[in-house]
């Protein structure tokens, strides 16, 4: 591209220019972490899965029905075999340090395009796709801080970072370690409806196809917790709150329009094809609406 970066260049180029990073992306930045095919999962595919997804992700592709199930290892950006922990040099350099010497703003920077709802969309659309699961609270990193650091100004001498939980599956000292995907991997709303049956169910009314919420339409609440009874509700917050209702009302709105068109739809037909509707539905506003924003150019705007 000589001195041009892609953005500059004409729409048909840099669409050209694009698909050809895409594939060298794929080609040497995208690694399976199953090395044989006994470590993967076995499953069976019925046939209500060529026309609806499945609660745990599974048979979204037939040619491999696992790929991307819940509980599906998470690929790598580096070949498996470069993976090996170093424990010896992990610390080398010290990110905290490249931190504050590459990240730090000196001051503030505002966001003059967007707001904080696309803060808020991101987070939702990532707890769609993948979860590491809970920390390992017994197992963590020590991260010493360098002379400067303000945080020593307040009496913090090290950040703690807890380990995240590896593999059960895979545990051979020979082999390196693999992380698993509690969430389904697929842009299937996973947020909305769990990566399992029994979530899923739970959040379903059984009738009209429709996802469960109170007379006044919100999702109810889960007493224990105190927040929206939903498919993945963890780091809540208000902008998360206000997107859950959203599309969970637009699951159920969908559901309506088809029943008025397709009166002899049975619930479980209405509930899967609501779902793929509502799925798609982010995957537009994302491509379509949400990327544009975000990194504006004329590319992204034609």
């Amino acid at each position: 591209m000589g001195f041009l970066a892609w953005y500059q260049l004409p729409v048909l180029v840099a669409i050209a220019w694009l698909a050809y990073q895409r594939q060298v992306l794929e080609k040497s930045a995208l690694h399976d972490t199953y090395t044989t095919d006994d470590d993967k999962p076995s499953v069976s595919c019925p046939d209500s899965t060529l026309h609806a997804r499945t609660a745990d992700g599974s048979c979204n592709d037939l040619d491999d029905p696992t790929m991307g199930m819940r509980l599906y290892r998470f690929g790598r950006n580096a070949p498996i075999e470069k993976t090996f922990v170093d424990n010896k040099n992990l610390l080398k350099p010290n990110p905290r340090h490249i931190s504050n010497k590459l990240f730090k703003r000196e001051e503030f920077t505002p966001a003059t395009s967007i707001n904080l709802l696309a803060a808020a969309w991101l987070q939702f659309q990532t707890h769609d796709w993948f979860d590491h699961g809970l920390n390992q609270r017994d197992n963590h990193i020590s991260v010493p801080l360098f002379e400067g650091d303000e945080l020593l100004r307040r009496g913090v001498h090290s950040l703690k970072v807890f380990r995240t939980v590896s593999d059960p599956s895979q545990m051979q000292k020979d082999r390196p370690k693999t992380f698993r995907n509690a969430n389904t991997h697929w842009w299937d709303a996973s947020q909305l409806y769990g990566s399992d049956a029994e979530t899923q169910l739970a959040l379903r009314e059984m009738k009209d196809g429709k996802l469960k919420v109170t007379s006044s339409g919100m999702i109810p609440l889960d007493e224990k917790t105190g927040v929206e009874k939903t498919g993945f509700s963890n780091n809540w917050w208000v902008g998360l709150s206000m997107l859950h209702n959203l599309f969970t009302r637009e699951h159920n709105v969908i559901c309506d329009v088809m029943k008025a068109k397709y009166p002899d739809m049975t619930d479980q037909e209405l509930f899967d094809k609501a779902r793929l509707v509502n799925a798609a539905v982010m995957s537009k506003l994302h491509t379509v609406e949400w990327t544009p924003a975000l990194l504006y150019n004329d590319i992204l705007d034609t």
